[in-house]
């Protein structure tokens, strides 16, 4: 049969190549077609001094380059660990039991502060805890927990074949609740005598736990995060030594914990970084093979209140992240927990998220889904590096301990969140619903949150753990552990969590407290000072910017100042104008403020300082600046709209 000629030139397609082009070669093009932008334009730095590139070849890895410690396993499925909650022992067996019907394979909860003996058989009736392993990570209400999962789990063989992770890490809990150095030096012995009980009674759970969580929640970044993780971890190697353990059952007993945030690929490779110096570490102990079991959550820095089904997105795409980075277990954070309570519809989103990874896209299948990619393994790399030297220089300080009761840990951590709230506060960072794109129609939710389930609230008020095991017998509930000690003149500096929403949100709730009050909805009217055809920009740009603090926007299409503010009736204006236009204005506008001194006005569209200063000599003290700190401008504001300063 006689070829036609489409066929030749398929033929001749399929065994043809693309010729080689150089990265040189690659720049020059692309510089063409960004038509009079450069490709140098879109190099960034990120928070851990990362230049990131538009295009990464082979030349970016490494020389004498390996892939970052891949997986092997041919099942690399993660255990589902959301945090099951519940009010009363009945309602936390009700609700556990929902989770494991619905496809939760780990039995995770936050321990409730009325658990005793007798609730603790309540709350595992007809729950197969010898087959479904715990994940349990917490304060210092893990230590009574022990006791309370011997005294209901009865004989040796019932008790090894509980698996799972249980754990609580002291350096977390010290920056937590800013403990002094007399309270750490007994809290980690308590802590070390539980371990080697929780060994004897249940050899197969893990309970060394490095909560690398708090560094990401506090502000710190990828490389902090690993460092100080494999700091504590390091911190934590020393003091178990002191009692009688070798280094290979330890490591045996250990599991990290990161939170993962937004930054989709770095958190990939902080996982994968995270996983490489591990394993060197255990080199330098003289211990092979080590893996490192790894439970990731998705952050709570970026969640909001405004627009909060926005955080559903956000938590998507972080759960992607960990489970690409191929953790052992993942907590999908509901995507309203930052309002205390947490809805059925956040829960079940929120698992069902694991199910769409396992068993729609498959995730669980794919080894090392990541290996391979320039761009990934140049990050991985390059967080190895920096992670390392941060590590080494808290060793060389005296390590994790001595660097916490210095304060070296929280300032470094405490810079990096004053650097990430500035970026959202100047809108450098986008929070979709939050600083940006915001639905004025939305209905807020109160902005009190509500208190959380916590397990406790002070200290614990023992002085070794054989007392915890006496207590809990005794029939002592979990919150009769604690004691109200305000510790805070002599403890160390604590961690802070925080939320980069917060600024916002409570300009929010200040402007929808003023309109409930006085039934008017805070409006602004913007009045153009010049041709009305070439404002649209400032007007677009000025009513995105007072919609983020709830501020609706009306344009005016007349230019009769006077009978504007007279039928209009509003509190707040705006002139909008360029620096030529504001200018020939003045004196107009210097009328109006005068005239009306119980109305607020805002002059929009000037970057030049002179202009604000000669506005604000006659009374015009707020000026919309784009390039200035947006909160701090809000602020302004809404203190005119609600208070009339």
């Amino acid at each position: 049969m006689k070829e036609g000629n489409g066929v030749k030139q398929l033929s001749a397609a399929i065994q043809s190549t693309f010729p080689d082009v150089t990265y040189e070669q690659w720049v020059e093009a692309a510089d063409r077609a960004l038509k009079g932008k450069t490709i140098g334009e879109y190099y960034r730095k990120t928070y851990e001094n990362i230049t990131i590139k538009p295009l990464y070849t082979k030349a970016d890895l490494p020389v004498g380059y390996e892939r970052m410690y891949p997986a092997t396993t041919s099942d690399n499925s993660w255990y589902i660990a959301q945090a099951v909650t519940g009010k009363t022992i009945e309602e936390l067996h009700k609700n556990l039991l929902s989770a494991i019907r619905n496809g939760q394979n780990s039995i995770s909860l936050t321990i409730p502060d009325c658990l005793d003996a007798t609730a603790f058989a309540k709350l595992f009736h007809h729950i197969d805890v010898a087959n479904i392993p715990f994940f349990i990570e917490g304060e210092e209400e893990v230590i009574p927990f022990y006791a309370f999962l011997t005294e209901g789990i009865k004989g040796s063989a019932e008790r090894e074949k509980i698996t799972g992770w249980i754990g609580t890490d002291p350096v977390a809990v010290f920056c937590r609740n800013c403990y002094s150095s007399q309270m750490m030096k007994m809290f980690y012995s308590i802590w070390q005598d539980s371990l080697h009980y929780m060994d004897q009674q249940f050899p197969n759970l893990k309970t060394i736990y490095v909560d690398g969580t708090i560094y990401e929640k506090s502000g710190g970044n990828a490389v902090q995060q690993i460092a100080f993780a494999l700091a504590t971890a390091v911190e934590h190697i020393e003091q178990i030594k002191k009692s009688g353990w070798n280094v290979e059952q330890i490591f045996s007993k250990i599991f990290f914990g990161f939170s993962i945030s937004s930054h989709f690929f770095m958190e990939i490779a902080k996982l994968r970084a995270a996983r490489y110096l591990w394993k060197k570490i255990a080199e330098s102990y003289h211990v092979p093979n080590v893996a490192m079991d790894i439970y990731a959550e998705t952050t709570n820095g970026n969640k909001s209140k405004l627009d909060p089904y926005t955080n559903m997105l956000r938590i998507g795409g972080e759960a992607f992240a960990a489970t690409i980075g191929q953790v052992q277990i993942l907590r999908v954070s509901p995507y309203d927990e930052v309002f205390g309570e947490v809805s059925a519809l956040g829960q079940r989103i929120s698992r069902n998220i694991h199910h769409l990874f396992r068993e729609e896209a498959k995730l669980s299948l794919v080894s090392d889904p990541a290996g391979g990619s320039y761009f990934v393994e140049s990050l991985t790399q390059q967080l190895i590096e920096k992670a390392w030297t941060l590590f080494l220089t808290i060793e060389d300080s005296g390590g994790m301990l001595s660097s916490i009761i210095e304060g070296k840990v929280q300032n470094q951590v405490a810079e990096m969140k004053a650097v990430k709230q500035s970026d959202v506060n100047q809108r450098k960072t986008k929070l979709i619903g939050t600083n940006q794109y915001v639905d004025l129609t939305e209905k807020l939710h109160d902005p009190f949150e509500t208190a959380k389930n916590q397990a406790h609230s002070g200290y614990l008020a023992v002085s070794d753990f054989y007392q915890v095991i006496e207590k809990v017998k005794a029939g002592t509930r979990l919150d009769q552990f604690f004691t109200k000690v305000d510790q805070a003149s002599e403890g160390i500096q604590p961690l802070q969590c925080f939320r980069l929403s917060e600024p916002y949100e409570k300009i929010r709730f200040e402007v929808a407290k003023y309109e409930n009050e006085t039934g008017e909805k805070p409006t602004a009217i913007l009045i153009n000072c010049g041709d009305l055809k070439d404002k649209k920009l400032i007007f677009d740009e000025v009513s995105e910017w007072l919609h983020t603090a709830g501020i609706a926007t009306e344009i005016s299409q007349d230019n009769d100042f006077d009978k504007i503010i007279k039928e209009s009736g509003k509190k707040l204006y705006c002139f909008c104008g360029n620096d030529q236009e504001l200018t020939a204005a003045f004196s107009d506008i210097q009328f109006i403020v005068q005239k009306y001194p119980d109305k607020g006005f805002i002059i929009a569209g000037s970057k030049e300082a002179d202009i604000h200063n000669k506005f604000k000599q006659i009374g015009v003290q707020l000026i919309l600046n784009t390039q200035e700190e947006q909160v701090q401008c809000l602020e302004r504001i809404v203190r005119f709209f609600v208070k009339g300063e």
